[in-house]
């Protein structure tokens, strides 16, 4: 096959094959013949509107198609290429900068548009426009962030500003027209199939990958008194992978075994379910709270403070999950005290609060989520998982919280409800009776502390913690040696650091690393299931592939399993690494596929990755 370099008429022929329809919609990159006018409003400016009681901010969501960062309609920018929700979701917020409040969203429409008509505030109000994307591949150029929002609107009743726009363009528009030149190839012509262009006399286009990437036009000022919003562009610079260790304060963990790989589950036949008609998947779901140290329930002004920081902390933690999950609200349904004596004991932990109270708050918490290629309803999202894992992980800092906003608004420390919490934990609500399971399956070793309560002597009780500390402590070495001897397995030395590690797990380390800059890393020989003896390491990781591989663990969240040769991470990520954090959020419950996936779509990005390692 003779390469050849296209030609000025080879030029035009592939613009003319793209603005006559031929191949799929992402073909508009490359047109640059001049398009009728088209509009996506009848008046794209600030007016007085007929309705004086209301505002309205609209505009459209549309392919760049010349690539300048600018609505030009009549270069085919806007409804020639409109973005359907049918292909690329683009979610419009709407956003008050007085009060902080979200005042709505919607998904663009068929024809790339959207609209909010709200009621007007007394005055001149401040709004805002955020747009979420993360549901597409390609990344914004404003902030480098997953959400974009507008600069400050300034609207009093009866106006409307229907140009708030944001555009989409091939994420390498240079990289690609001159990669048309070095891809024509000398062969016979094709049927175009859907994937590639073909054009006659010869000249066929080897098929390409469409990117998109966020483009938030800047235009001209319309001619009222009110400036259009203005976007700044982010352009990532390309530093050096850097390191910052820390040591690990250890947080409780699940017991687990070694890290082994799950295989992706099929979700082909998951019956679409919970999808609202706007395009947005509708979550809703009842989990049970438990507050120890609690000895009584929360009144209605407690109650109140409960669901708000429930709602902020959910909203904050679960917006970088995948998909991400908005709009969160938690409701209190229920309370009810559980002393320590009719609590079901099912770990050392709940022996250590035998004598404490707990409160028994169910919840029930909804909130929306973007679909994706692969997740379209609420049991593929799996909200129920995400919110007790967040919980189990985050625990600390949801009480944190909790007590902080009490101490704003109750100022006499014997009024407030809360100084007493010291833990926070979910349980999943299994049945309709309101019966509740923990992550851990009860056994034998709490038949003598049952025993021991129900008797209620203080002897046979201090006998039951102990025979229930040496059976569970003599249990979970036999788990951990039976597990590390399953998973040695004979493994080749790594060409690049010198280190002798298994091809599928992790098991012991005992032999001196060596980085790719030849410094030895200093290590011991721990268990991989040993979380005391993990350091906690930042690393700040280059635009780019990292060339790594992630696998699911067995509950200490995901990890590495490979390293591949020349990876730009090689010697400051190891495998066995748990990654605990991306872009200081947290990820000990995520899967690894929703790791790949972060990774995949911030790729033109620094990016911070935190790890839980052995390495020292």
């Amino acid at each position: 096959m003779k390469q050849v370099v296209a030609t000025a008429a080879a030029k035009a022929a592939v613009a003319a094959a793209a603005a006559t329809g031929g191949g799929t919609q992402r073909m508009a990159v490359v047109n640059h013949e001049p398009q009728p006018q088209h509009k996506l409003f009848n008046d794209r400016h600030l007016q007085d509107a007929v309705d004086t009681s209301t505002v309205s901010i609209g505009g459209a969501a549309f392919f760049d198609v010349n690539g300048n960062g600018q609505l030009n309609l009549d270069q085919g920018d806007g409804s020639i290429n409109p973005i359907s929700n049918t292909a690329i979701s683009v979610l419009a917020e709407l956003w008050s900068c007085d009060n902080g409040q979200n005042l709505g969203y919607q998904l663009t429409d068929a024809s790339g548009n959207y609209v909010f008509t709200v009621p007007a505030e007394p005055g001149r109000a401040c709004y805002y426009v955020r747009f979420d994307t993360s549901s597409m591949e390609g990344t914004f150029s404003c902030s480098g962030q997953p959400k974009c929002a507008t600069d400050n609107l300034m609207l009093s009743a009866g106006q409307e500003a229907l140009d708030i726009d944001v555009g989409i363009q091939s994420s390498d528009f240079d990289a690609l027209v001159a990669a048309l030149e070095e891809d024509i190839v000398d062969e016979d012509p094709v049927t175009d199939d859907g994937d590639g262009w073909s054009i006659s006399g010869g000249l066929v286009f080897e098929p390409m990958t469409y990117q998109p990437t966020y483009v938030i036009p800047s235009r001209p000022s319309p001619a009222v008194s009110t400036p259009p919003p203005t976007f700044a562009t982010f352009v990532p610079d390309t530093p050096s992978p850097s390191v910052k260790e820390t040591t690990l304060i250890p947080t409780n963990s699940p017991s687990a075994g070694s890290i082994t790989e799950e295989a992706p589950e099929d979700n082909d036949d998951t019956e679409q379910q919970a999808t609202s008609s706007s395009g947005l998947i509708q979550l809703n779901s009842q989990i049970r709270v438990m507050l120890s140290n609690i000895e009584s329930p929360m009144e209605d002004n407690s109650q109140e403070l409960f669901e708000d920081v429930c709602d902020t902390f959910l909203n904050e933690q679960l917006a970088i999950a995948v998909p991400p999950v908005s709009y969160i609200k938690c409701t209190v349904v229920d309370q009810s005290v559980e002393s320590g004596r009719r609590r079901r004991l099912r770990n050392l932990e709940q022996v250590e609060r035998l004598l404490g109270s707990t409160l028994a708050v169910e919840v029930v918490v909804t909130g929306v989520a973007l679909p994706t290629n692969t997740i379209k309803t609420q049991e593929q999202v799996k909200f129920q998982d995400k919110i007790a894992g967040t919980f189990t992980a985050q625990g600390d800092q949801f009480v944190r919280l909790l007590k902080k906003e009490e101490a704003k608004v109750v100022t006499d420390f014997n009024d407030a409800t809360f100084p007493t919490l010291d833990r926070v934990w979910v349980v999943k609500i299994m049945d309709a009776a309101g019966d509740v399971m923990t992550s851990n399956q009860n056994d034998g070793s709490s038949i003598g502390l049952i025993a021991a309560i129900a008797a209620g002597g203080v002897v046979l009780l201090l006998l039951a913690i102990f025979l229930v500390v040496r059976f569970r402590s003599q249990k979970r070495k036999q788990q951990d040696l039976k597990a590390i001897d399953s998973n040695e397995t004979e493994s080749s030395l790594s060409p690049n650091n010198g280190s002798r590690l298994p091809n599928n797990t992790i098991g012991y380390f005992s032999t001196p690393v060596l980085s790719s800059s030849g410094i030895e890393v200093d290590h011991r020989d721990v268990s991989p299931t040993d979380m005391a003896s993990r350091v906690q390491r930042d690393v700040m990781c280059p635009p780019g592939k990292l060339r790594i591989l992630i696998a699911n663990t067995q509950g200490y969240g995901p990890a590495i399993h490979t390293i591949k040769p020349n990876s730009p991470v090689e010697g400051l990520l190891f495998v066995g690494d748990i990654i605990a954090a991306v872009n200081d959020t947290n990820t000990r419950n995520s899967r690894a596929d929703e790791i790949t996936r972060l990774l995949k779509v911030t790729v033109r990005e620094e990016r911070k990755i935190t790890v839980l390692s052995l390495r020292r």
